[in-house]
């Protein structure tokens, strides 16, 4: 009988095995995981590292089917996260030229007009400008 009290790796392909998982469902599964980090990224102090692994994750997804819009735009979203508004722009024209209606409907959550709020209003503030922040 297996120790239940330890923790076992269990490997992607034997896993894909027992639990049916398909490229679609690994799709969802990157994009939710993704999702989850790049949230908790804001709430929390030094946020890189998640929002590198929420990259990951969509990157992942990407590999898997780059015809559908949502990792793009949710790597548009780390990248506004991170204030890389250039690259945060061209990555949601680029979802937005793969399914316009969904982006825009996504584009109305209140989370993702306050991440695209902050990166733009960023642009403003004195540090943005270069300045140090003893000067503000």
């Amino acid at each position: 009988m297996p120790d239940l009290t330890a923790l076992n790796y269990l490997d992607e392909k034997k896993a894909r095995g027992i639990f049916n998982i398909n490229n679609d469902r690994l799709y969802y599964v990157y994009l939710s995981r993704g999702s989850w980090i790049y949230r908790l990224a804001t709430w929390r102090y030094a946020p890189e590292e998640r929002l590198r692994l929420s990259e990951d994750f969509f990157n992942k997804a990407l590999a898997i089917d780059p015809g559908r819009y949502e990792a793009y735009f949710k790597l548009s979203l780390v990248n506004f996260l991170r204030k890389n508004i250039h690259e945060g722009e061209r990555l949601l024209k680029k979802a937005e030229s793969i399914d316009k209606d969904a982006v825009e409907n996504n584009l109305n959550e209140p989370w993702v007009q306050s991440v695209i709020g902050r990166a733009y209003k960023s642009l403003t503030t004195p540090v943005a400008r270069g300045k140090p922040r003893s000067a503000l």
